[in-house]
């Protein structure tokens, strides 16, 4: 099939595709089977505008070359040399200089005055390629490469790259043929794997670079579904400022009819997702991606694309075809192409998505999950204890129970009682006094009276955050500073300092925020030897006479909690659990929520928001539900009962006493006994994000062009369920004639189902009755699953809610030989799935409801009356 013809907006080169930092041909020269450059009386000079090269000692240079080799028709190499080179001496005139540097060697190019190659040009080739590392972080002077006589020039981008000049035989002997150098950016070797994805350069007769005038990447894939994101192409442009286009424009063709997307990373790692479009089966599609249309899903920095800081653009095409649980692809893709003005006329204009579905939107569907077990009604912000007695700080005053019964206030304290404000935000039990930090000071109570300090004792002006106490000092971590209390004098300093943590820099770029938007510290700790440990954005360590001593992280990394101990200082963030040595900047060991144990969907997206540490263990609160880090087991966790019991709420505060985790969040207080920490969810209503994520779901918008390019898309329906409330689960599809057309509606658990026999939920389709194959995927490990057992029945769905009963031995092992059935309890997955080639049904197309989840324990699948008539799987 001949390829469409490559547009050409940008005039002095074409952006190739990138997917590894490595060379195409090594630096240490061609393997023994590619032949030499010979030497001769052909003459390459290469010259430039030399610049610094960065780590390299102050050292300049126009350009570092790797590798110069000659390729024919069919990008054939049928010479190469490189700075190993047996006879590299006879081969290299004036102007180089060699330099070796580890286990790389390079020719360098090093100021104005030409650098000379002389040797033999082979008959058959047809171009030249010159492996390089560009010398200028951002290109802006070009390089000039003259072959007898003949002249060309092109721009030496930063980074490991190779460019293509092609050639031509004249009366004056071989010479540059004038068209414009072929950019490869792609440096992943032809053959190289990796994960299930094998990238490769096309070197068919019509996508060769030397015929096509680009380098076309070819993607095959075979994974699962999940780690499909994994098989995406790849364009590095870092160093170039694209600050002079308006977009980009990517031709990409598939083995099937499907959706392409595409999206920007900059430097600092943020995506930018561009949108995507229909790609017809083996047709040729040009998609054109304005600029203004990325958009970027967390709010990065100042939520604006820095052009100049583009260093990826990244595109992935998606298949419908799915083999043994594994999803198989097949895409080509050539080089995006910037483009200045209007979209160009023959390209189709990249659809954006819709924001995809809000977890947060759920929260209107079932407001019986937002109900606290005490104090509903009321945002607790902090919680510290006194013996048996619980102090709580909230938006309406300190409140104090009894640690055994919560739900019973022993006492109420507000504004009208002394205290300085009703919004606590942070709450310290003392022995005989109670510190409390409120939004306009600090207010002491000894268990009478009222003791107030603001900006007249001596305070920052601001809200008081965090409160640590010991023996002799009181410190508070203020908004814009820190303050201490020397509890012998009644002294009171205050310490201001600069910046803190902002909404607006949650992106993690450090971007300045307004003096009083910030909150320089909202943790704070005292170590053994006096000194102080804060932080709200980064990590401070302080003396006792309040002067600095350290400050670690810089100022985007999140700070939750800080506990000292001895030599160490554990620090949570939104992103990890680390521990530092005393002195040290470095980690000595780090836990990352992305490893935690629970589910592995949302791992990536998660947060830490609340932090309480107890002996052997460091409490966590999520954006997603509660969890711990096990300091023996070195593993972090995710209570899949305590996170569900939340429903639609959110941690704010922790609290660990000897039997009981006090969550407080923005509507009243839970008490969880400790020991059910690990206990499975009892049900899932799919109607709160927290059922949501115990489920593992992605959510899919309509416009998600992932999933509706495999034929399906997951939702919640706000308007139907199986019991009272509305919420369920729904999945609609839209199959293929092929036998590997499937849809499946997944839930990736990661559960310890020991002590459960069996599972039950309510099930619906439209239209007509339908079978599906209903799958258990039993793993030996679910964080790190090496083998799998997959469990199997079939089920008919009717077009009413009906309740399913499924006993685990009526479960058919379709993965005999794995071995692992018996010796593990772990569920990694139920799947509800429907496929041409099992259910033969070429072409349908429809809906399938789910709701009511539940494990079952030994006699529950039974249990079952007139009102809900339930359909109990036999052994097939």
């Amino acid at each position: 099939m001949t390829m469409t013809p490559p547009i050409r907006y940008l005039p002095l080169f074409a952006i190739g595709l990138t997917c590894w930092l490595q060379l195409s041909v090594s630096a240490e020269g061609p393997s023994p089977t590619v032949p030499l450059l010979q030497p001769g009386n052909d003459l390459l000079q290469i010259s430039g505008e030399p610049v610094p090269v960065l780590g390299r000692g102050g050292v300049q240079a126009t350009l570092i070359v790797t590798s110069i080799y000659c390729v024919a028709q069919g990008y054939r190499t049928v010479g190469s040399v490189s700075a190993s080179h047996p006879q590299l001496q006879q081969l290299l005139g004036k102007g180089w200089m060699l330099r070796s540097r580890g286990d790389r060697n390079a020719m360098i190019v090093p100021g104005r005055d030409a650098a000379e190659l002389r040797f033999s040009f082979p008959k058959e080739a047809a171009g030249i390629v010159i492996g390089f590392r560009g010398a200028q972080e951002v290109a802006e002077r070009p390089v000039t490469v003259t072959l007898n006589g003949s002249r060309t020039t092109f721009m030496p981008i930063s980074g490991f790259h190779e460019v293509c000049l092609r050639v031509h035989r004249t009366g004056a002997g071989t010479q540059f043929a004038g068209s414009e150098p072929i950019y490869n950016y792609w440096h992943a070797p032809p053959g190289r794997g990796d994960e299930g994805v094998l990238r490769e350069i096309d070197l068919s007769p019509e996508n060769e670079p030397l015929t096509s005038g680009q380098y076309v990447l070819h993607v095959r894939y075979s994974m699962e579904p999940k780690e499909r994101f994994k098989s995406d192409a790849i364009a590095q442009v870092v160093g170039m400022d694209l600050s002079a286009y308006d977009g980009y424009v990517f031709a990409v063709k598939a083995a099937d009819t499907t959706i392409a997307h595409c999206q920007i990373k900059t430097a600092d790692n943020f995506s930018w997702r561009g949108g995507g479009g229909r790609v017809d089966a083996t047709k040729w599609t040009e998609i054109a991606a304005p600029f203004e249309g990325h958009t970027n899903p967390n709010n990065a920095g100042d939520g604006v694309l820095k052009l100049a800081d583009v260093a990826r653009i990244h595109i992935n095409v998606v298949s419908r075809r799915r083999q043994k649980n594994l999803e198989e692809g097949e895409f080509w893709v050539c080089p995006p192409r910037f483009y200045s003005g209007d979209v160009p006329a023959n390209a189709v204009l990249a659809q954006t998505r819709s924001v995809v579905t809000d977890y947060c939107d759920l929260v209107s569907i079932s407001p019986e999950r937002r109900k606290a077990q005490y104090f509903d009604g009321i945002s607790i912000q902090s919680v510290s204890r006194n013996g048996d007695m619980i102090w709580i700080g909230t938006n309406q005053g300190v409140i104090r129970v009894m640690r055994r019964q919560p739900g019973l206030p022993m006492g109420q304290w507000t504004r009208q009682d002394g205290l300085i404000d009703d919004d606590v935000q942070a709450v310290c039990a003392d022995g005989n006094d109670v510190w409390v930090g409120t939004v306009c000071g600090l207010s002491r109570f000894d268990g009478k009276k009222f003791t107030n300090y603001s900006t007249e004792e001596g305070l920052l002006p601001g809200p008081v955050m965090a409160i640590a106490a010991s023996p002799e000092d009181v410190w508070l971590g203020m908004t814009r500073g820190i303050g201490h209390i020397s509890k012998g004098s009644n002294k009171v300093s205050a310490y201001k300092r600069k910046g803190g943590w902002a909404p607006e820099s949650t992106g993690g770029q450090g971007v300045p925020v307004e003096e009083g938007r910030a909150v320089y510290a909202d943790s704070i700790a005292i170590a053994a030897d006096g000194t102080v440990w804060h932080g709200a954005a980064g990590v401070d360590h302080t003396d006792p006479r309040g002067k600095g001593i350290s400050h670690f992280f810089g100022t985007t990394s999140r700070t939750i909690g800080l506990y000292p101990t001895g030599d160490y200082v554990w620090m949570v963030s939104s992103r990890s659990v680390e521990c530092i040595r005393k002195g040290s900047e470095e980690p000595v060991v780090q836990y990352p929520v992305s490893r935690r144990m629970g589910p592995q969907t949302y791992a990536s997206n998660c947060r830490i928001v609340a932090s309480t540490p107890e002996k052997d263990k460091i409490w966590l609160g999520y954006n997603d539900g509660v969890g711990w880090l096990d300091l023996e087991r070195k593993t972090l966790f995710w209570s899949p009962f305590f996170s569900v019991a939340l429903g639609s709420l959110v941690p704010q505060c922790l609290l660990a006493d000897d039997e009981y985790l006090w969550v407080g969040t923005d509507n009243g207080l839970f008490v969880f006994d400790k020991k059910d920490a690990g206990k499975t969810w009892d049900k899932l209503d799919y109607n709160s994000p927290a059922d949501i994520y115990a489920a593992g779901i992605q959510l899919d918008d309509v416009d998600n062009y992932d999933t509706y390019a495999e034929g399906q898309r997951i939702f919640v329906d706000a308007e139907d369920g199986a019991g009272e409330i509305p919420g369920s689960l729904c999945m609609e599809f839209s199959l293929g004639k092929d036998p590997g057309s499937a849809c499946s509606l997944e839930q990736f658990f990661g559960l310890d189902l020991k002590g459960f026999t069996g599972l039950t939920f309510y099930a619906k389709t439209e239209g007509m009755p339908r079978k599906f194959s209903l799958e258990l995927v039993q793993v030996d490990n679910p964080l790190h699953p090496n083998r799998r057992d997959v469990f199997q029945t079939v089920i008919e769905v009717p077009t009413n809610w009906q309740r399913f009963v499924i006993p685990f031995s009526t479960l058919k092992d379709v993965t005999p030989g794995q071995g692992i059935k018996g010796s593990t309890s772990f569920a990694g997955a139920l799947a509800l799935r429907r496929s041409v080639g099992s259910q033969q049904c070429p072409n349908d197309s429809g809906k399938v409801w789910l709701d009511s989840l539940q494990w079952l324990k030994p006699g529950q699948q039974l249990a079952r009356d007139a009102a809900q008539p339930a359909v109990v799987a036999s052994v097939q």
